[in-house]
């Protein structure tokens, strides 16, 4: 959906024709939006896993440093 809401504001380029086509969701929009999202989950897991990573090393440092 996100697709053909993008087109609204491409008032020269977007024919009722390609609106048409696109609101009926192709297989190729589906598929590209799900490659879309997983490259999205994949992006997010590895921020959140090297975050968490830092983290806890940081604590270790100050453990085997003794640092308050």
């Amino acid at each position: 959906m996100l697709t053909v809401t993008s087109f609204v504001g491409m008032e020269d380029f977007v024919t009722p024709e390609i609106f048409n086509w696109a609101s009926n969701n192709p297989k190729i929009i589906d598929a590209s939006s799900i490659a879309i999202r997983l490259m999205n989950d994949v992006t997010s897991h590895k921020v959140s896993f090297f975050s968490n990573f830092s983290k806890k090393n940081m604590r270790f440092q100050k453990k085997k440093h003794v640092v308050n």
